[in-house]
């Protein structure tokens, strides 16, 4: 019987956004050990956004020291002015927001 050969597959789940891939390459890169697979980094990187996103949904505050804060806040909902004239109502309705960390911010700013 003969072996099959291993091919490279994609972890399962829909393809990556446009930017996803080449923030799955940086982080190939930046490992910088070769018997790292990027398929595996892919499998990381994936989890922790699912990670992060499943937490705020719960409306739970996830930090990454020295990177910042997500967190839920809430917005009341009101009746909003149009430029053309007239009005809408908005809905009470939740918001991911970030908050930056020091060390993020001091980064930035090349200091």
């Amino acid at each position: 019987m003969a072996k099959k050969q291993a091919t490279t597959q994609r972890p399962a789940g829909p393809p990556p956004p446009e930017g996803m891939t080449a923030l799955y390459d940086a982080v190939h890169v930046r490992a910088g050990d070769p018997a790292l697979r990027r398929e595996t980094l892919e499998r990381v990187v994936r989890g922790t956004f699912e990670m992060l996103t499943d937490f705020l949904k719960r409306g739970r505050t996830v930090t990454l020291p020295g990177f910042g804060t997500f967190y839920v806040s809430q917005f009341k909902g009101g009746t909003i002015r149009l430029p053309g004239g007239g009005t809408k109502r908005m809905r009470p309705h939740r918001i991911p927001r970030f908050r930056s960390g020091e060390a993020l911010k001091r980064a930035v700013r090349g200091r």
